[in-house]
């Protein structure tokens, strides 16, 4: 796994010469990024073949469950601007505790 990861980090800095940069340049440096990819799933024990993870089948848990929530808030996003769904608003703070004014006189006090 270390040497796939070398492979691909000094594909990563090598510098571009504008003009000379061509298609073999940039198949190089996604085939490298396949055999870390690659090279992670065996090291984790995750069976995944190459030519799966080349042609975009291999996504991590974690990705497909953020866009999941995402792909959610979006549409709950969206409820609550056509006006279909509330927005629930509760006051969290005890206005007593933060009133500025004094506290309102006991029964048969006289007031001024």
């Amino acid at each position: 796994m270390l040497a796939a990861y070398k492979a691909y980090i000094r594909l990563l800095s090598r510098k571009l010469i504008p003009g000379v940069a061509d298609k073999s340049f940039w198949k190089e440096r996604d085939d490298a990024f396949i055999d870390l990819v690659y090279a992670i799933a065996r090291a984790t024990s995750f069976s995944q073949d190459k030519k799966e993870i080349e042609e975009l089948a291999y996504s991590p848990s974690g990705w497909a469950n953020d866009q999941d929530t995402i792909r959610r808030l979006h549409g709950l996003l969206i409820e609550i601007f056509e006006n279909r769904r509330p927005i629930p608003v509760t006051n969290f703070i005890n206005p007593a505790v933060f009133n500025p004014f004094p506290p309102a006189p006991a029964n048969g006090a006289k007031e001024l």
